[in-house]
Protein backbone atom coordinates (compact mmCIF):
# COMPACT_ATOMS: atom_id res chain seq x y z
CA UNK A 1 0.00 0.00 0.00
CA UNK A 2 1.22 3.50 -0.75
CA UNK A 3 1.86 6.26 1.77
CA UNK A 4 -1.04 8.30 0.36
CA UNK A 5 -3.42 5.33 0.32
CA UNK A 6 -2.52 4.48 3.89
CA UNK A 7 -3.05 8.07 5.02
CA UNK A 8 -6.44 8.53 3.42
CA UNK A 9 -7.81 5.07 4.22
CA UNK A 10 -9.64 6.01 7.42
CA UNK A 11 -10.99 9.28 5.98
CA UNK A 12 -12.17 8.10 2.55
CA UNK A 13 -15.80 8.83 3.38
CA UNK A 14 -14.94 12.53 3.54
CA UNK A 15 -13.68 12.49 -0.05
CA UNK A 16 -16.79 10.98 -1.61
CA UNK A 17 -19.08 13.09 -3.74
CA UNK A 18 -22.07 10.83 -4.14
CA UNK A 19 -20.72 7.46 -5.28
CA UNK A 20 -17.51 9.02 -6.68
CA UNK A 21 -14.17 9.67 -5.02
CA UNK A 22 -12.92 13.26 -5.31
CA UNK A 23 -9.28 12.33 -5.93
CA UNK A 24 -8.13 15.95 -6.17
CA UNK A 25 -9.45 16.70 -2.67
CA UNK A 26 -7.95 13.47 -1.33
CA UNK A 27 -4.55 14.19 -2.92
CA UNK A 28 -4.51 17.73 -1.50
CA UNK A 29 -5.32 16.45 2.00
CA UNK A 30 -2.61 13.76 1.78
CA UNK A 31 -0.03 16.31 0.63
CA UNK A 32 -0.98 18.60 3.53
CA UNK A 33 -0.61 15.83 6.12
CA UNK A 34 2.72 14.63 4.68
CA UNK A 35 3.99 18.21 4.99
CA UNK A 36 2.42 18.91 8.42
CA UNK A 37 3.71 15.79 10.18
CA UNK A 38 6.97 15.94 8.21
CA UNK A 39 6.93 12.46 6.72
CA UNK A 40 10.18 11.94 4.83
CA UNK A 41 9.09 10.20 1.64
CA UNK A 42 9.73 10.42 -2.08
CA UNK A 43 6.01 11.07 -2.51
CA UNK A 44 2.52 9.83 -1.68
CA UNK A 45 2.86 6.99 -4.21
CA UNK A 46 5.88 5.52 -2.38
CA UNK A 47 5.27 2.14 -0.72
CA UNK A 48 4.71 2.44 3.03
CA UNK A 49 7.30 -0.33 3.55
CA UNK A 50 9.99 1.89 2.04
CA UNK A 51 9.78 4.31 4.99
CA UNK A 52 11.78 4.10 8.19
CA UNK A 53 9.96 3.01 11.34
CA UNK A 54 9.73 6.59 12.59
CA UNK A 55 8.20 7.82 9.35
CA UNK A 56 5.75 4.91 9.37
CA UNK A 57 4.68 6.09 12.84
CA UNK A 58 4.20 9.60 11.46
CA UNK A 59 1.90 8.13 8.80
CA UNK A 60 -0.17 6.43 11.51
CA UNK A 61 -0.49 9.74 13.39
CA UNK A 62 -1.30 11.55 10.15
CA UNK A 63 -3.98 8.99 9.34
CA UNK A 64 -5.61 9.66 12.70
CA UNK A 65 -5.40 13.41 12.16
CA UNK A 66 -7.09 13.11 8.75
CA UNK A 67 -10.26 11.98 10.49
CA UNK A 68 -10.43 15.45 12.13
CA UNK A 69 -10.43 14.29 15.74
CA UNK A 70 -11.74 16.60 18.44
CA UNK A 71 -9.05 15.45 20.87
CA UNK A 72 -5.95 13.26 21.01
CA UNK A 73 -4.45 11.39 23.91
CA UNK A 74 -1.14 9.59 23.98
CA UNK A 75 -0.66 6.48 26.06
CA UNK A 76 3.07 6.83 26.48
CA UNK A 77 5.60 9.60 26.23
CA UNK A 78 8.63 9.05 24.04
CA UNK A 79 12.01 9.27 25.72
CA UNK A 80 13.59 12.41 24.31
CA UNK A 81 16.70 14.11 25.58
CA UNK A 82 16.49 17.89 25.49
CA UNK A 83 19.93 18.49 26.96
CA UNK A 84 23.08 18.86 24.93
CA UNK A 85 25.66 16.08 25.20
CA UNK A 86 28.31 16.67 27.83
CA UNK A 87 31.76 17.47 26.51
CA UNK A 88 34.39 14.87 27.26
CA UNK A 89 37.65 15.95 28.80
CA UNK A 90 40.78 15.00 26.91
CA UNK A 91 43.06 15.02 29.94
Amino acid sequence: MSVGGNLSLSALKGYLRGPFLNSRLERRAVDDVVRDVRVKTSGPAAPIGSLSGGNQQKVVIGRALMTTPTSCSWTSRPAVSTSAPRPTSSS
